[in-house]
């Protein structure tokens, strides 16, 4: 377990924890080994290449494992947001309206309870104030 475990000013963080340069166009994939205990790559994947094969099903699967495994809501999209400021300009425009979309048919759900009640409620005045704003359906 100590090779596991690496001492980083006087706290321990496993090798897993470690804040490493993220490159943003090629994503490496990991898998569990339950042998040895420790994640084994299984090799890069090109962000591009993957977007451009991505079907909105995968994508909204994509974005649900990635909510349930590693997402603090509000701050992890507001970091991502962050990181968008250095798209081009256009990009930003079409990326509003993609996440507005989403919002939008999210909006759509009849059926809630207390856990997605809230969501669905700003869902609704979200998209609302997108077709209002122009980020609307195009007809």
């Amino acid at each position: 377990m100590a090779d596991r475990i690496l001492q980083q000013g006087g706290t321990m963080r496993s090798k897993r924890s470690q804040k490493k340069p993220v490159d943003p166009y090629t994503v490496e994939l990991q898998e569990w080994n339950y042998e040895t205990k420790e994640y084994d790559s299984k090799g890069p994947v090109s962000m591009y290449l993957l977007a451009k094969c991505i079907q909105p099903e995968q994508l909204a699967t994509l974005l649900e494992n990635c909510v349930n495994n590693f997402s603090s809501g509000f701050t992890h999209g507001r970091n991502m947001g962050r990181e968008m400021r250095t798209m081009h300009r256009t990009l930003q425009r079409s990326m509003v309206a993609e996440l507005c979309g989403i919002v939008a048919g999210l909006s759509e759900q009849e059926h809630t309870d207390a856990r997605n009640e809230g969501a669905i409620k700003l869902a609704k005045a979200v998209a609302q104030l997108a077709e209002e704003s122009g980020f609307g359906p195009l007809v």
